[in-house]
C-alpha cells in the first residue's frame, strides 16, 4: 500500500503551508492580543507595590524565626 509520488508530494506542501500560516497567525495573535498576566505584580523589587513588598517582608521575617526556632531546639 504505497502513496503516489504526486500525493505524496501534495501532502507534504499541505503539511507545510498549515504549519506556517499557523505559525504565522500565531506570532501575529501574540502582538495583537494582550498579556493576560498581571502587569502590576513584577520581579524587580523597586516596582512591586506596597503590599507586595510588605507581604515578601513577613515572609522572609517568619523564615527568619522559624529558621532562630530551628536553632534554638537543635541546640537544646
Amino acid at each position: 500500500m504505497y502513496i503516489r509520488a504526486a500525493s505524496r508530494q501534495t501532502i507534504s506542501k499541505s503539511i507545510f503551508s498549515t504549519t506556517f500560516m499557523v505559525a504565522f497567525t500565531l506570532a501575529i495573535a501574540n502582538s495583537l492580543v494582550p498579556c493576560p498576566a498581571d502587569r502590576n505584580v513584577s520581579n524587580d523589587s523597586s516596582r512591586a507595590s506596597k503590599e507586595t513588598r510588605e507581604r515578601l517582608q513577613r515572609e522572609q521575617q517568619l523564615k527568619r524565626s522559624r529558621q532562630e526556632n530551628e536553632t534554638k531546639i537543635e541546640s537544646n
